[in-house]
């Protein structure tokens, strides 16, 4: 596309944009009301057409509504009142969507809990949030009877199973919450609408702490999100179909996925989980429009053999967060896409970019004012100067995100009062002055004509937490789970770089007690199997004679990520996860290689 064409298309999307800001402005003061009561809305204008479809059954917005509604008015009976919190533990299906708006129907609190946590991490953010009521899934029942021994003082928690494949019976320590929504009133409950601060979910977001930190999202900032995601970014209506498949307990999959498909009156296709091989089968057979990403899935598509027909498809919008530059244009390409809009957020942030300007490469413009900062990866720390402010980089430089904490872009933060203080820098820029600390890396890019909106680019994580298949990784608490084992005297856990692959592989740096002999991995493996989530359990093991620290003896990693997992550069013992052995097996340069050219997978 020449110059001239290229700001000429800008121009347009500008007006674009100018158009949706002042439609959202406008319709603001609706707020006022929830994404609950959007369905309702839905159902009296869109009636028959469309709604949701998963694993062959599918829903007009009528009977999708009267669905929401039953669960809605099943909560009722159960006691659930205005303010209770209600925890939501399913895999994606039709009833985590119908339960999750139910709950905003009658002004309670979602809690949504990652259905591949342990026992443990469920009773932490259960305990967090003061849930009184689980609605869990039979396809999660294992882990929830383990935890529930936790709950036996509490006078009164209501556990309410919720049936999938049918196959296993109503567990003695439950209820059957599907008799419950049978017989309840397929009739709207009497509107309670939020106002735009009321809390309304909470997301949680694993931190450096070693347990989910409980994000409070807000009535407007979770609508807010949604309806920008609706209009600003995919920019649909009620004639897109979207593909969803990213977990909705997440941010992304919740607000873009869902939520902006509400505010279209789109139709969602659901998936349980994603699979590669039935990518573009899906999107074929049920023409499907828009996608919803992160980076991770668009890695895995890439890595198919490529056809002749991959752009023979009715794709044309994709939204999410973690695709990579490298990656970008030739996606675009091979699945012929015409509009991508990538996102930058955190459920706790005071900060969205938006991608709204269709420009290739870049996660977008910021909602809130923010600087990039220099910042010491070594010593995990950011750098300032004499006078003791922050040392702003250079144009083009990576530096740390942080974003100005004011009135208007409130940090609402955590349930945890010293982990909010922890996530804010102050006199970072000015004396007095506020910042959330993002924990990552961005640089600001030219993406060329752009009316002076300035674009960045994601560049890295820092400090305690990393990025791998798509969940952000606590190295404390993965560390503290190794510490658990008798024979691991101390423990550093730092993510590295695997060729082709976004975000780091977990790798786990051991110094052993002395004279402790060999190290069972077997039964090391099945410890981290039922004491972790199976994405933060380590990738790769190094075992070392000495850990080093720093003067403040603080552990160091930067030296042990840079140097990575190659067998031929490092002369301690290493070792890899073996999906088809389920354990620990020694890494040999054979290995390595294949880990590298993608013939192994991770």
């Amino acid at each position: 596309m020449s110059p001239d064409a290229e700001s000429e298309r800008t121009k347009s999307e500008l007006a674009h944009l100018e158009a949706a800001k002042l439609f959202i402005d406008k319709e603001g003061p609706k707020l006022l009301d929830s994404i609950g009561l959007r369905v309702a809305h839905n159902a009296e204008h869109l009636g028959d057409k469309p709604c949701i479809h998963f694993e062959g059954r599918e829903l007009n917005w009528r009977e999708f509504n009267e669905l929401t509604n039953q669960f809605a008015n099943a909560l009722i009976e159960l006691g659930v009142q205005e303010g209770n919190t209600v925890g939501l533990m399913l895999e994606n299906r039709i009833e985590y969507c119908a339960a999750f708006l139910a709950i905003s129907k009658i002004k309670a609190v979602a809690s949504l809990i990652n259905t591949n946590l342990t026992s443990a991490g469920l009773a932490h953010c259960l305990n967090v949030c003061d849930s009184s009521v689980l609605l869990f899934g039979e396809e999660v029942s294992a882990t929830v009877e383990s935890f529930k021994e936790e709950l036996a003082e509490r006078e009164e928690f209501h556990f309410m199973y919720i049936s999938d494949k049918g196959s296993l019976p109503v567990p003695s320590w439950a209820s059957a919450m599907d008799d419950y929504v049978r017989s309840a009133s397929r009739s709207n409950p009497p509107p309670k609408p939020f106002a735009p601060s009321d809390l309304v979910l909470y997301i949680f977001t694993s931190g450096t702490t070693g347990m989910p930190k409980a994000v409070r999202i807000s009535n407007i900032r979770h609508m807010g999100g949604a309806m920008a995601g609706w209009r600003m970014a995919l920019r649909t209506n009620e004639k897109h179909r979207t593909y969803v498949l990213l977990p909705l307990y997440h941010g992304t999959g919740l607000t873009m996925g869902l939520g902006a498909s509400i505010f279209s009156g789109g139709f969602i296709f659901l998936k349980r989980k994603f699979s590669a091989s039935q990518f573009l089968e899906d999107v074929r057979a049920h023409d499907l429009s828009v996608f919803i990403y992160v980076g991770e899935l668009c890695r895995y598509l890439m890595a198919l053999p490529e056809r002749e027909d991959d752009s023979d498809n009715p794709l044309t919008i994709m939204g999410g967060n973690g695709l990579s530059p490298e990656n970008w244009k030739p996606f675009k390409k091979r699945f012929g896409l015409e509009r991508i809009c990538e996102l930058y957020s955190a459920s706790e942030a005071n900060v969205n970019f938006f991608n709204a300007l269709n420009k290739d490469e870049t996660i977008g413009f910021p909602s809130n004012v923010v600087e990039l900062v220099e910042y010491d990866i070594e010593n995990d720390e950011i750098i300032r100067d004499t006078s003791g402010r922050c040392k702003v980089v250079e144009l083009g430089q990576p530096g740390l995100m942080l974003s100005r904490i004011s009135e208007e872009a409130a940090f609402q933060g955590y349930t945890d009062a010293s982990a909010n203080e922890k996530k804010i820098v102050r006199n970072a820029i000015e004396q007095g002055d506020a910042w959330f600390n993002s924990g990552d890396l961005l640089r600001q890019i030219d993406v060329g004509f752009s009316a002076g909106l300035p674009h960045y680019q994601f560049v890295d994580r820092v400090g305690d937490t990393f990025r791998w298949k798509s969940e952000n990784v606590s190295t404390m608490e993965v560390a503290e789970a190794m510490h658990e084992l008798p024979e691991i005297e101390i423990c550093n856990v730092y993510g590295v770089r695997v060729p082709g692959i976004e975000g780091k592989a977990g790798m786990a740096a051991i110094k052993l007690i002395e004279d402790c002999g060999d190290i069972d991995f077997g039964r090391m493996s099945e410890h981290l199997k039922t004491s972790l989530p199976f994405y933060a359990r380590p990738v790769f093991l190094r075992i070392l004679k000495k850990m080093e620290t720093t003067g403040t003896f603080k552990l160091i990693k930067g030296n042990l990520s840079g140097e990575g997992f190659d067998p031929e550069k490092i002369e301690d013992p290493l070792y890899f996860f073996c999906d088809k052995s389920g354990g620990y097996l020694p890494l040999t340069q054979l290995e390595f290689t294949q880990i590298c050219d993608g013939t192994r997978r991770l």
